[in-house]
């Protein structure tokens, strides 16, 4: 159930254990964290709950764009899919100048929690003056079960959503999806271009970028395309500005593979799979044409692999 707390709700009135975080990205540090809640929430018979904000909290606390991994559809999709029963959502404005004991007040007071599951670095509050043991005591105190877990490391490297955006930035969306658990993907509605792509022999879905998104570096990528009924295909992304036309709009152009039909309109998501090769000026379209299919059979043979 999605329970949005700006709008005027009535007592909840079942028991919850929630677990509170940003969980941008929702990579498998976060998936742990769901772990934990659903064993604890079994365990004790309280109903698994989370609470997210409808934006990044450095959104809404810095003055430049925050780029965001997962959109708030992207994280209640994946709290569906663990089968939380309660997804609270709330505008952070909301509740950013609350005092760490009024925060813990409003979840036991407004939102029923009876157990608390964080990672261990989580902080809270106005100017996150809380922390963990001040949240454990506080917890004690008021006979709320409380639980921690340590930051999950991979190979040595902890897991952390501001790794996995530089790890995109740079093109190594391999690595990022190793972090991430899936693919890192991005959604946007399909318009109409210069049908340049079309002319040449590969038409392409051009996407309206959704604003927020943090982008992988320019270049050509292996990737998914998912359309709004759901049907996978293969494909070739191009993220970048089209410097052989000399385009300064920043632009994403997929060609999909063995597909025919038509998308304008449609919503379509795309899953950056392998980094094929950088942006780069052709000066006759006839290379950019050889430079295509050169892709093509790359991403055929990494397919096949």
């Amino acid at each position: 159930m999605i329970i949005d707390l700006d709008k005027k709700i009535n007592g909840i009135d079942k028991d919850n254990c929630i677990v509170l975080g940003n969980f941008d990205g929702f990579h498998i540090g976060h998936q742990e964290l769901i772990k934990k809640l659903l064993e604890v929430s079994e365990s004790k018979k309280l109903n698994p709950s989370i609470l997210l904000f409808k934006e990044h909290t450095k959104s809404a606390l810095d003055k430049d764009e925050f780029k965001y991994l997962t959109k708030l559809d992207d994280k209640i999709d994946i709290c569906k899919q663990f089968g939380l029963d309660n997804i609270f959502i709330i505008n952070f404005d909301n509740i950013k100048s609350l005092t760490p004991i009024e925060f813990l007040n409003f979840l036991k007071d407004k939102l029923n929690v009876k157990g608390i599951i964080v990672g261990d670095d989580y902080t809270f509050g106005e100017f996150a003056k809380g922390d963990i043991q001040f949240m454990k005591e506080y917890c004690y105190k008021n006979k709320i079960l409380f639980n921690t877990i340590t930051q999950v490391k991979l190979e040595g490297n902890i897991i952390k959503s501001t790794n996995i955006r530089s790890l995109i930035e740079d093109g190594k969306v391999e690595e990022a999806a190793i972090f991430l658990g899936r693919p890192y993907k991005i959604n946007g509605i399909v318009n109409h271009g210069f049908k340049r792509g079309r002319k040449l022999g590969f038409p392409t879905a051009n996407i309206s970028i959704e604003r927020g998104y943090i982008l992988p570096k320019e270049g050509v990528y292996l990737t998914k395309t998912i359309t709004d009924d759901k049907k996978e295909y293969n494909s070739l992304s191009f993220v970048g500005k089209n410097i052989t036309f000399n385009e300064e709009e920043l632009k994403i152009e997929t060609y999909i593979l063995d597909f025919s039909g038509d998308l304008y309109g449609k919503e379509i998501y795309i899953e950056f799979m392998n980094f094929i090769r950088s942006n780069k000026k052709f000066d006759d379209p006839k290379d950019l044409v050889n430079q295509i299919n050169m892709d093509i059979e790359k991403s055929r043979k990494l397919l096949k692999n």
